[in-house]
């Protein structure tokens, strides 16, 4: 009787009645077991596929070397290298801020159609990843303004990029404040965990109960953070324009490495989604699958690869050059005395 009052082959009107809160949850999983597995689906190629999956290695990647160690490195190369680097860096940003935002707009768009729990999980630190990611390159464009001429072109490369960073934050805090409300009280969360566990199978924890536990109000917290992305945005520029001493890169190398540390625990976390999703997906795995969306996740980074690689390209070209003309003589000479 009572799996004819519930649908138990779709996520999607288990999901309407956890949002309307009419239903008592531990009832409903009682009468569909089945939900629990549901909650994980399969996965999402386009949202944690593998090709998307090492898009975000090289995030990562890019934070570490374009963060902290851009901060300690840069003051010690000389000008023309300096010059390269922080173009890299800019181009650097540029990608990031490129996938971020569209990755926010994908995100809320998943977030409208009734995503699994798993994906609301998954989303959730992916923003919080580009958000944390964007911040780290953005602290670090300080180390590269010198000469009055130059900082004229970055001053104007800086708004630019700050009006981006400043989009981010919007969508981002909104994506997440979005998984909040989706996710509900933190009481049907934890009916719903505890009715699975009764039923032997884990189910993925939304992030956000964290916040309903600590902060009644998450609107009025994320009003606050960002007030406060504004102000950090604010003294970045007066540093910027104000305080050229190279002492600076210790303290950017420790605001970065204390952002960088935020960017790798939720690429953590998102690594652990997928791992959890692997093991208890019970409809078929198929974020090993390759999707149009990877491809492009994947080719986004290629112009700052190619820019990467030229330095490697010049200076491996300037090693053979020598080896491939004494050869060549050598050949010249067996050639002469034959």
């Amino acid at each position: 009787m009572l799996n004819t009052t519930f649908d138990c082959a779709s996520i999607h009107q288990f999901a309407d009645f956890f949002a309307l809160n009419t239903t008592n949850v531990t009832t409903a999983v009682e009468a569909c077991p089945e939900k629990c597995s549901l909650a994980w689906g399969k996965g999402n190629p386009d949202l944690s596929g593998i090709g998307v999956f090492v898009s975000h290695i090289l995030q990562l990647a890019v934070c570490l070397l374009l963060g902290p160690c851009y901060a300690i490195v840069y003051p010690f190369l000389d000008r023309k290298r300096q010059k390269h680097l922080a173009g890299i860096h800019i181009k650097a940003l540029q990608t990031t801020l490129l996938l971020a935002c569209p990755i926010a707009v994908a995100s809320i768009i998943d977030l409208k159609r009734r995503s699994t729990l798993f994906e609301a999980r998954f989303i959730y630190y992916l923003n919080f990843m580009e958000l944390l990611a964007a911040c780290v390159l953005v602290s670090t464009m300080v180390v590269h303004t010198g000469e009055d001429e130059a900082f004229l072109i970055e001053t104007r490369e800086t708004i630019t990029l700050v009006l981006g960073i400043v989009m981010q934050i919007g969508l981002s805090t909104g994506v997440m404040h979005w998984v909040d409300r989706r996710s509900l009280s933190a009481k049907d969360v934890r009916a719903f965990v505890t009715a699975c566990e009764r039923s032997g199978v884990v189910v993925p924890i939304p992030p956000s109960d964290w916040a309903n536990k600590y902060n009644k109000n998450l609107r009025s917290f994320l009003i606050v953070l960002l007030l406060i992305s504004i102000v950090a945005a604010v003294a970045i520029y007066m540093l910027i324009a104000n305080f050229k001493s190279k002492s600076r890169s210790v303290w950017l190398c420790l605001v970065s490495a204390g952002l960088a540390s935020g960017v790798a625990y939720s690429f953590a976390k998102m690594h652990l989604a997928r791992v959890d999703l692997a093991r208890f997906s019970k409809n078929g795995y198929a974020d090993n699958e390759w999707g149009f969306g990877q491809i492009v996740a994947l080719f986004a980074w290629v112009p700052l690869l190619v820019e990467l690689s030229i330095p490697l390209l010049i200076s491996g070209s300037r090693a053979l050059t020598p080896l491939w003309a004494r050869a060549r003589r050598g050949r010249q000479e067996q050639s002469s005395e034959a």
